[in-house]
């Protein structure tokens, strides 16, 4: 039986600038998605956004280089309308897997165009030579 193999690579030096920022990477990626996704960086700002995610969420307003809780409008489930609160916030998927180092996955309730919706947050924290740099984060309208 015939093998065939592929290998595709790039030069040296490329994959050394490319090496470096992790965060940067994933957000190449984000922007093309066909997934609702999102990466935010260290300090929780949105680093990268894609389309369908902003058509969910019903975001009009640029979101590049906002912090986090400025863009999802946190909604909480025992209090129809109301926000959430303050003690909760950092337990968000986005947030939890940026501060526990660990992948987080929960259900969130947002304000998303059509009014509040529930969606399930699946979360992977982003790593570089230097530490945990960020997070990324996939969202499915449950």
């Amino acid at each position: 039986m015939p093998h065939v193999e592929l290998s595709l690579s790039e030069p040296a030096a490329s994959r050394r600038s490319t090496a470096r920022s992790s965060l940067g990477r994933w957000a190449k990626v984000v922007v093309d998605a066909a997934e609702s996704s999102l990466v935010i960086n260290a300090k929780s700002i949105v680093v990268a956004l894609s389309p369908a995610c902003q058509e969910m969420l019903g975001l009009d307003r640029p979101t590049i280089g906002r912090p986090l809780l400025d863009v999802l409008r946190l909604l909480d489930f025992s209090n129809p309308g109301g926000a959430l609160g303050q003690g909760e916030v950092r337990k968000i998927p986005p947030l939890l897997a940026l501060d526990s180092g660990q992948l987080a996955r929960g259900l969130m309730r947002v304000e998303c165009r059509d009014g509040a919706c529930t969606v399930d947050a699946i979360a992977t924290p982003l790593r570089d030579s230097s530490g945990s740099v960020g997070s990324l984060t996939f969202f499915c309208p449950v």
